[in-house]
């Protein structure tokens, strides 16, 4: 309550200030400016307040997905039913209903499920990914309460390309990537897998072959960048199309279900006005369709088809408004609409959310700075919600040592399954809320040819209302029964030598969580206290890479621990360790590039489950060409 009236006491002097001195404003005045065409969320810099990590992707990068990227990040636990399966984020113990992903901005969380499936977003059409577990800005809002990852595709062109990969397990993908001009690029993705696998049933103790388990997806990327009428304008349309089959768990019949994705996403951003007050205006919007066909459904008298279709729509402004020499403040206004129409529900679902957000940056002295952030948002279903921020920043030695401290609220609202699915959806819900500090250091330095970086991070966080599908005879119904207590260590050192045409580098990542039930009012009291389903202890990563002229030779290992299955903590998976290896040899002429690799993943050929009667498939191999023309 005290951080909830000093946030608004700090909200109202914001505005008073806004309004008494913005004319007294020097031009003159030395403040960062915003790139051009990203949001200030993407500021990625030693000044920042809260941890924000970037990931770029790199051209040899053998990755099929965004599942695939975020699993060599050890703060990520991915919920992975299998090869060509769904594929939730878990992150800091935050269950995937917590975690916000968008694209370019908008939001992607499907709003029935309340979560979204990574493996479903192809990694040639991801050029950097950001992601944080307590920043609240102009990107972030609902469903963040656990965390956001943006995901961002290129907007500028880029030279032509041709990448083709293959695998033992039938896989065959191929992208491109072709320049219309200086202003328009498109790039294509296909694949088709059957991935079809032996592997261990415990239930009928035997050897036995996945089945069902294909998938094939194509999807272009058109990226359009101008200037119209002296306006920075960036232009993006994603469309896809997938389908797969859902082979259910093991150790029962095969399921003949399948499940078809389709959208069309487009993300528009006009740069109003540059340098020290820029204005940024956003216009986004979706339409994305998923069908899921069981026909053994018919046996018992329900509808074998399920489908959805579902409409976004978001318009946001973001505007810097400078009124003093040492602090400066952005002001953003959004208005965001979903439309669901689907057979589940008895007729269509909507959800409107206006969110205004104040963003101040204070700075105290050339090593301390502070900043605060009011974002007030009203939902149509669940009224105003309101989540405040405060961060600081102390650089000891700049750009080389630095700490930062936040506390966050954040705000979560429950999925339309959870209010509205028949017979079982709970219309009383209440929205998820949660009270989050991190604070963390990040050293880095250089001796000689060797440089070396490190940084730690210490999370604490108090769910409220949290929503759980409890069992109730032969069905489950959701409801607000959990309280959970979450404390995360994350840390990681890296190491580089560098001499003339040869860098070694290696690097350790470890997290440490416990996320563990408080006081609830659903479970017995011997439940208090332990660890959360599908929440990992502890996460282990460590990769050793060597690069020479044109080849790479890298290795990731990752090891994974228990995975309890129940709330009293009697039914766990064991600990799992991978290894993954990836070689490549890069041709370079004067008209062409052309990279040859091999990435063998899981080495070891370990048999695990991630998910309970899911089974992964053992070695892997994986071969890819790709032809860049300069």
């Amino acid at each position: 309550m005290f951080f909830l009236r000093l946030s608004g006491l700090i909200c109202l002097i914001q505005l008073i200030f806004i309004g008494t001195n913005t004319a007294q404003v020097a031009d003159s005045l030395e403040l960062p400016e915003i790139v051009i065409m990203e949001d200030p969320f993407l500021s990625v810099s030693s000044n920042s307040t809260t941890k924000i990590t970037r990931i770029r992707l790199k051209d040899e990068q053998s990755l099929v997905n965004l599942s695939d990227i975020l699993q060599q990040e050890s703060s990520f636990f991915l919920r992975n039913q299998g090869l060509g399966l769904l594929s939730t984020i878990s992150f800091n113990g935050f269950s995937p209903s917590q975690i916000r992903v968008e694209w370019n901005g908008m939001e992607l969380t499907h709003p029935m499920v309340g979560l979204i499936d990574a493996s479903l977003l192809p990694t040639a059409f991801i050029s950097s990914i950001d992601y944080s577990s307590s920043y609240v800005t102009t990107s972030s809002g609902t469903m963040a309460m656990g965390g956001v990852i943006a995901v961002n595709s290129e907007s500028k062109v880029s030279k032509p390309y041709v990448n083709y990969s293959f695998s033992n397990l039938y896989n065959h993908e191929v992208s491109a990537n072709f320049p219309l001009g200086k202003k328009l690029s498109l790039k294509l993705i296909t694949n088709q897998s059957s991935n079809e696998f032996e592997y261990y049933d415990p239930v009928f103790l035997e050897n036995r072959t996945r089945k069902n388990n294909s998938v094939s997806s194509t999807g272009l990327l058109l990226n359009y960048n101008d200037l119209i009428f002296g306006k920075r304008l960036s232009s993006t349309v994603w469309v896809q199309h997938a389908e797969r089959g859902i082979p259910g768990p093991i150790g029962t019949t095969v399921s003949e279900a399948t499940q078809t994705d389709e959208w069309i996403r487009l993300s528009n951003s006009i740069l109003l006005n540059s340098g020290k007050y820029p204005w940024k205006l956003q216009v986004n919007g979706a339409l994305e369709k998923l069908d899921y066909l069981d026909s053994t459904l018919v046996r018992f008298g329900d509808d074998p088809l399920s489908y959805s279709t579902i409409l976004r729509t978001q318009v946001r402004t973001t505007k810097r408004l400078l009124f003093l020499q040492k602090l400066w403040s952005d002001v953003t206004l959004e208005r965001a609409d979903l439309l669901v129409n689907t057979n589940n529900y008895e007729n269509s679902k909507r959800r409107g959310i206006s969110k205004f957000l104040l963003s101040s940056t204070l700075v105290v002295t050339e090593k301390l700075s502070f900043t605060q952030i009011n974002q007030l948002e009203h939902f149509s279903d669940f009224g105003f919600a309101f989540s405040p921020s405060l961060g600081m920043n102390y650089q000891f030695i700049k750009e080389k040592f630095w700490v930062y401290s936040t506390l966050s609220n954040a705000f979560s609202p429950p999925s339309f399954n959870d209010l509205y699915w028949p017979r079982l959806g709970n219309p009383d819900l209440k929205a998820q809320s949660a009270t989050k500090w991190e604070s963390g250091y990040h050293w880095n330095n250089t001796f000689g040819n060797h440089s070396i970086t490190h940084e730690s991070s210490l999370l604490l966080a108090s769910i409220k209302n949290g929503i759980q599908w409890i069992p109730n005879g032969a069905n489950w119904y959701p409801d607000n029964v959990l309280a959970a207590e979450h404390t995360v260590i994350n840390t990681s050192l890296n190491w580089k030598y560098s001499k003339k045409n040869w860098n070694l580098s290696s690097g350790l990542q470890a997290s440490f969580t416990k996320a563990v039930i408080g006081e609830a009012t659903e479970v017995n009291e011997t439940e208090i206290g332990k660890q959360l389903i599908y929440v990992p202890d502890a996460m282990l990563g460590f990769y050793l890479e060597t690069k020479r002229n044109n080849s790479m030779l890298r290795i990731d290992y990752q090891r994974v621990g228990n995975r309890y299955l129940n709330y009293s903590n009697t039914d766990w998976l064991d600990p799992y360790q991978t290894v993954n290896l990836q070689v490549y040899q890069k041709i370079i002429t004067s008209a062409y590039n052309l990279t040859l690799g091999l990435t063998i993943e899981n080495l070891l050929n370990e048999q695990y489950e991630i998910i309970r009667l899911y089974p992964i498939p053992g070695r892997v191999y994986r071969v890819s060409l790709k032809l860049n023309l300069n």
